[in-house]
């Protein structure tokens, strides 16, 4: 991301968007099944309720 901003920065790339459709090349997509997709769901909701703490852990260190 850094050498993205630089060479936005630089004038390399006109604008951050333009930077990363040329960095960034998507081959495939791979989405999940129904029942895959409920558990990351649900695991997402957790991780929500955990962000807060985990940050303020993360700041400790």
């Amino acid at each position: 991301m850094a050498a993205l901003l630089a060479g936005v920065g630089a004038g390399v790339y006109p604008d951050l968007g333009t930077a990363v459709k040329s960095a960034v090349c998507v081959e495939r997509r791979f989405d999940p099944g129904p029942d895959s997709a409920a558990a990351y769901e649900e695991r997402y909701r957790l991780y929500k309720q955990m962000y807060p703490t985990l940050i303020a852990l993360q700041r400790q260190i």
